[in-house]
Formats: C-alpha cells, sequence, structure tokens
C-alpha cells in the first residue's frame, strides 16, 4: 500500500475499532469486508472530507453503506427486503483522495458493483426473504 491507502487504512481500523486477521489490504472493501457502515460510515466520510479537503458534491452515501438503522437490525426491516450496497475499496478510497473530488474520481464514472452485506441465505437473508 502507497502512503495514502496506509493512512486511509488506518482511519478506518480507528473507526471499526478492529483489524481482520489477515490484517488491511488495498483491495478490502470498506463496508463489506471491514464492516464499517452506520454512523461510523459517515464520520469516516467526514474525516476524508477534512483530511483531503474533498468536494463530495453528488456522492450517493446511500448506495455506499446501510444507515445506522440497518447496522443495528440488519434482520428486523419489515418494509425492506436485503439490499445490495456498492463496493469501495481502500484502493478506491485512496483514488478519492487524490482526485479531491467525488465526480473526479474513477467510482463516479464506473460505480462499484454491488453486493450484499448480509447475504441472502444468512440468518438476515433468511429473516427478511
Amino acid at each position: 500500500m502507497d502512503e495514502v491507502e496506509s493512512e486511509i487504512a488506518g482511519a478506518v481500523v480507528e473507526h471499526t475499532g478492529w483489524t481482520p486477521p489477515g490484517g488491511v489490504s488495498a483491495s478490502l472493501r470498506i463496508v463489506h469486508d471491514l464492516k464499517l457502515s452506520g454512523d461510523d460510515f459517515d464520520a469516516f466520510v467526514a474525516w476524508m472530507v477534512e483530511r483531503f479537503g474533498l468536494d463530495l458534491t453528488g456522492f450517493p452515501i446511500d448506495e455506499y453503506a446501510p444507515d445506522e438503522g440497518r447496522t443495528i437490525w440488519p434482520s428486523f426491516r419489515p418494509f425492506h427486503g436485503p439490499k445490495r450496497y456498492r463496493e469501495m475499496t481502500i484502493a478506491d478510497a485512496a483514488d478519492l483522495a487524490r482526485a479531491g473530488a467525488w465526480r473526479a474520481c474513477r467510482l463516479a464514472a464506473s460505480p462499484g458493483a454491488l453486493a450484499w452485506i448480509y447475504p441472502p441465505w444468512s440468518w438476515a437473508g433468511i429473516w427478511n426473504g
């Protein structure tokens, strides 16, 4: 990892409070693998804005991470089915930091793939399925 990726990885670990057993790499997905979501994801985004002076005009934050309600009660969504969120890796976040603006980074032009945080076959997915 380069310097920007390492700094972002450190911030993600600080916001989640844990490090995965294999450590953090640039290819890990911030929400899906490192489980940064809800208010913690919002705080991480705010840190990115402050640290790198980002312009996040047009950033669809709700497509990249669940809100606090979905984080606390993933299996209690009486009016929602399971939801997939766009993937953003440490490397993607570093690209955003280098670009300086959401509209200038590669994810804005080619959004991350949609993936389950709670797969439909998990307990949460079965409960909501």
